[in-house]
């Protein structure tokens, strides 16, 4: 389960001053650290020598001591928040270090950092130790796969910023209890004064009654959240077929009609081709008829969302579904339910734009 931050649009007017600030200090510690970094990465000859592939092990071993302390330092720079959370730039050394090392200079980097910051303790300490590590060996397979060659400005940006959001990521799927990484998120949203902000907690649905997610949903509803629940099929059969799934349908089923009784929830299903064969007509009405029996048992289901491959998938043998075919399937679940139902499409494995050309960045349409 993952806890994500869609942005909103507003912020209070008690906070926001306090936000700007604390924005305003992180980027002046930054750009310390960047100033500070610049001048002994292009003063010191051992790292030079690094760089420029002529490094003896004791300069890869001065190389990895000095990004280390720049890792640590770029925890302290850092601001610190409820619940030992840290606001910081720790993984640019691990990833600077990799994109011009390679992946075992990089996590070794990252080893230090991480370390590190895990002996400072709090609730997001193994996660922050974990995501530092993995983005010197990230950008060390980098290094791998450009041969050696450093990566352009925009790029490397764009990594920066997946290596951020998989910190996230991590810090909030790895915290325990969940309800405590839910609080994180939260905390975050009440600082920065993003009151119109949504927390939205994208999950399988296999654990929803569990005693420890209860208490996070109840912190997810005292904070502006959703829930998105995955339902794949309408049989369970179908259900093995595209789920692998450790539990079976009925208890998805079971689990969404729980969390749906508590609030409204929104359910979430990808359709796709499997070996050039759609999902059968009999497996769709199975699915509108899960459906119609949720809601008929208490279910406050806001929406369905029904979408098809937007990227390259892990399985060859699966296809998105053209855009017609996935408009038929709302409107068969829609004569169903009372409930709207929006329908996001793919775009082909060829990096080309769907059928119509619209593409997977928020094509919606409602069925009733």
């Amino acid at each position: 389960m993952i806890v994500q931050v869609h942005r909103g649009n507003g912020l209070s007017a008690g906070s926001s001053q306090s936000m700007f600030g604390e924005i305003l200090t992180l980027f002046a510690s930054t750009e310390v650290f960047i100033y500070v970094f610049m001048e002994i990465v292009t003063k010191l000859e051992t790292i030079q020598q690094v760089i420029f592939k002529k490094a003896e092990l004791r300069d890869y071993a001065s190389f990895i001591a000095i990004f280390g302390l720049f890792s640590i330092l770029g925890t302290y720079l850092g601001i610190p928040w409820e619940h030992g959370a840290i606001s910081n730039i720790r993984d640019l050394a691990p990833m600077v270090a990799g994109f011009v090392a390679g992946p075992y200079v990089g996590v070794a980097v990252g080893l230090i950092g991480g370390v590190h910051r895990l002996s400072l303790g709090g609730d997001s300490a193994v996660a922050c130790c974990i995501a530092t590590i993995l983005a010197g060996f990230l950008a060390g397979m980098v290094n791998w796969y450009l041969q050696g060659r450093l990566p352009g400005i925009v790029p490397a940006m764009l990594f920066a910023v997946g290596i951020e959001l998989l910190h996230g990521a991590l810090t909030l799927a790895l915290v325990q209890p969940f309800s405590e990484a839910v609080e994180i998120a939260a905390d975050a949203r009440r600082r920065f004064g993003l009151d119109r902000a949504k927390l939205v907690l994208i999950t399988n649905a296999t654990r929803l009654r569990e005693p420890a997610v209860r208490e996070a949903l109840a912190v997810l509803d005292a904070n502006n959240g959703e829930i998105w629940a995955k339902l794949d099929a309408g049989t369970e059969d179908y259900f093995r077929l595209v789920n692998r799934a450790a539990v079976p349908l009925g208890t998805v089923l079971d689990n969404i009609l729980d969390a749906a009784r508590a609030r409204p929830v929104a359910v979430q299903t990808l359709w796709f081709t499997m070996h050039g064969r759609r999902p059968p007509p009999a497996e769709i009405e199975a699915y509108g008829d899960r459906l119609r029996e949720l809601v008929a048992a208490g279910a406050r289901l806001k929406a369905v969302q029904l979408c098809t491959i937007a990227r390259v998938p892990a399985e060859a043998f699966v296809s998105p579904l053209a855009d017609a075919e996935l408009e038929e399937i709302a409107r068969s679940v829609g004569a169903r339910i009372d409930v709207p139902v929006e329908v996001y499409y793919g775009v082909s494995l060829s990096g080309a734009a769907g059928p119509d050309e619209r593409g997977a960045q928020g094509a919606v349409t409602s069925a009733r």
